[in-house]
Formats: C-alpha cells, sequence, structure tokens
C-alpha cells in the first residue's frame, strides 16, 4: 500500500519477558483479555505452535495478532523482528480510512518518520494465498513492489478485490501475513476516531490522520520460540541491500525493449525529452489553454505503476496548463487518437521534490517518469 496505497489519482517490539499494561482487549467473541495475555490465554483462540502471536497495547486498547510464518515468511520474520527490537513502542495509528483500513507503524506522535532501527526493504509476498478479509494485517509498502520496512494495516472490511495479487493486474497487492485474534472492538474504535488533515502528511490534503494520536505503547511476542524457524528462513533480512541500478541505465533498457517490441525508434526533444508515436493521431492537437479528455499509465523506471487512468470508469479530464511541464511538451506535440510513450527527464517531471504521499514517497525525488499515452478528445 503505497504508504501509503495511494487512490488513483496519484494515488502501502519487545521480548517476551516485557511487562504491559493492564488497558483490556476483547476476543473475536467479545470476551475482554486483560492484563498481559500467556501465549495460551483460554479467552483467545487455540494457540498454533507454528504461528507467532503479538500483543499489542495501544492508548485505544489492547490488539492481539496470530501471525502466519509458513504462508508469508519474511514478511513475519520481518515484522518480529521489529516486534523483538521495540521499533514500534512510540509510534502512531497514523491513517484511518473507515470501512478501509488503519494503518500504522512509521511515524512519531510528531509526525515525524521513525528512521532509526529501520532495516532494509522486502521481498513482496503478497502471492501467499491469504486474503485482505476484515481482521486480517497486511504490509503497507510504496510504489515498488519490495519496498515494504516497517508500516503496516490491519483490514476493516473485505478488502480483497482492491488489495489482493492477482496475476492479470498491473499492482501486485500487498501482503498479508496475519490475523487480529483478540481486540478488533479496539481496531473499530480506532477506526472511528475523528480524523483530518496534517501538515506533515499528503501535504496535507489527505483528511485521514487522527486529531487524536493513537499510539502503540508496547508490544510483545507471546510465544518467542514459534519465531525461531521463521527468522531463521529468512536470515537474508539482515544482509546489505543490493546496490540500486541507476535510473539512466532503468531508461535504457526500456527503450531497447519498448523499440524492439514496436519496430520504432525514440526520438530525443532538443528539451531531453524522448518519444515513439505508437500511433498517429488524425485530429487537432491541443494547446496549452486546453483541457483534454487523456488515458495514460505512468511509470518510474524501475516499471511500478504510479497511476493508471484505464482503470478508472471513464477517462480523466485534464487541464494542459496544470500538468508538469515535460507531460505538456510531450501532448501539445500529438493529435487527438494518438497514442505516445514519453519518457520524462526529472528536471521537466517532478524535479527533486518529487511527490511525498508516504515513506517511501509516492514519487521519488529527481525520477524519470515514463507515460503511455493516449490522447481522446478536446473539451
Amino acid at each position: 500500500m503505497r504508504n501509503a496505497m495511494h487512490n488513483s489519482r496519484w494515488l502501502t517490539g519487545l521480548l517476551g519477558i516485557v511487562v504491559l499494561a493492564a488497558t483490556g482487549c476483547q476476543t473475536p467473541s467479545g470476551k475482554a483479555v486483560t492484563g498481559t495475555p500467556s501465549a495460551s490465554d483460554s479467552s483467545l483462540p487455540p494457540l498454533d505452535p507454528a504461528k507467532p502471536r503479538v500483543h499489542i497495547v495501544t492508548n485505544f486498547g489492547d490488539i492481539v495478532v496470530d501471525l502466519d510464518g509458513e504462508a508469508a515468511p519474511c514478511t513475519t520474520a520481518n515484522f518480529v523482528r521489529y516486534v523483538r527490537e521495540g521499533y514500534y513502542v512510540g509510534t502512531l495509528f497514523h491513517r484511518v480510512m473507515k470501512d478501509y483500513i488503519v494503518q500504522g507503524g512509521g511515524y512519531t506522535p510528531g509526525f515525524e518518520p521513525k528512521t532509526d532501527g529501520v532495516g532494509k526493504p522486502i521481498k513482496l509476498e503478497s502471492d501467499n494465498g491469504l486474503s485482505h478479509l476484515r481482521g486480517t494485517i497486511a504490509m503497507a509498502r510504496g510504489n515498488l513492489p519490495n519496498s515494504a520496512t516497517t508500516q503496516f494495516f490491519i483490514n476493516l472490511d473485505d478488502n480483497s478485490r482492491r488489495l489482493n495479487f492477482s496475476p492479470g493486474r498491473r499492482d501486485p497487492g500487498h501482503a498479508v501475513f496475519g490475523t487480529v485474534v483478540g481486540g478488533m472492538a479496539v481496531v473499530d474504535k480506532i477506526a472511528n476516531t475523528p480524523v483530518g488533515p496534517h501538515a506533515k502528511y499528503g501535504a496535507g490534503k489527505l483528511a485521514v490522520v487522527p486529531t487524536d494520536n493513537v499510539v502503540i505503547k508496547s508490544t510483545t511476542l507471546l510465544n518467542p520460540d514459534s519465531a525461531g524457524p521463521i527468522e531463521e528462513a529468512c536470515a537474508d533480512l539482515d544482509r546489505p541491500a543490493e546496490p540500486a541500478i541507476p535510473q539512466e541505465e532503468l531508461v535504457e533498457r526500456f527503450k531497447k525493449t519498448a523499440e524492439a517490441k514496436t519496430g520504432l525508434s525514440f526520438q530525443t526533444t532538443d528539451e531531453g525529452w524522448s518519444y515513439i508515436d505508437v500511433r498517429s493521431g488524425r485530429g487537432p492537437s491541443p494547446t496549452a489553454d486546453d483541457r483534454i479528455s487523456i488515458h495514460w499509465i505512468a511509470r518510474l523506471a524501475d516499471g511500478s505503476v504510479i497511476e493508471n487512468t484505464y482503470e478508472l470508469a471513464q477517462p480523466p479530464d485534464r487541464n494542459v496548463s496544470r500538468l508538469i511541464e515535460g507531460l505538456q511538451m510531450a501532448i501539445t506535440t500529438m493529435n487527438v487518437g494518438g497514442l505516445r510513450t514519453a519518457i520524462i527527464p526529472p528536471e521537466l517531471a517532478f524535479k527533486e521534490k518529487g511527490i511525498a504521499q508516504g515513506n517511501p514517497p509516492l514519487i521519488p525525488p529527481n525520477a524519470w517518469v515514463i507515460y503511455d499515452l493516449e490522447l481522446l478528445d478536446l473539451r
């Protein structure tokens, strides 16, 4: 989820001996769990020895989750590591979308990203057979599939169609790795807390931040022995990340692949952006003052999709003058009916700022952006 799981318009611990506050926790049946539950607490479902059980204490109440290390071994090992190291203590449930998700594990009460103790991103395990049903816990991520680190979310509804892995979707989904087995009433209480925008999140335009802080006070792994085999199987979590391939190299690879597929050659303009016209249009060309109907698929140099307007019910209308500079150039030199692939360098795209709608950001600083454009009409 793109961290922030962005919408389609630009639009993802402590050791088991720690003593927890006795705030109370509701099991799925509604029975209260008070104090620190043991691994075999009778008020909770029977413990599966192969599934780590984590007790999360918040200022709203307690939540207990069982993790599925068999279906999502490295995602589980990653979460357990942060629980053991106490990373989540003092972080917020910072994103609340009623009837959708509550998300946490990345920001402090001052709404600063908590960067100390963050390990390398993990491999996406969304294709594991687990669905985004109500009460499941999953990892949030950035635009890149393998970008999840600390942030997680709990599903408030059946979000399977929206968030599951599916071979036919461009978005690879989000990895479910466990289920709430106690305290879903607390999750619902968090979901119903008042929310509003915050200047440090989504440029202050997203009304999803709780007006009263929802703070994780402690986390405990209740059955520490269950995590050993899982952590051993994913020991590479502590290995250094592989060096990133430079964007320029990724762009050149994309060009060669596209040219081989289409039989066409990219043309590079004096301004520095490149294009191939897959289909020439026969209609008029828009000006910067026009409003247009257009479809596009926008992606980063690594291939991760930022926006796909074909997933919308109808093509959006755009004011040409409000688009990034390189996109204006690409569109005003097209004709209605045309199909064009345009490669926009950072200085003509989102420059050094990018678009920071999460951690990692929606569009990183100094990012190349590749657009497949279909100009439909002038308005």
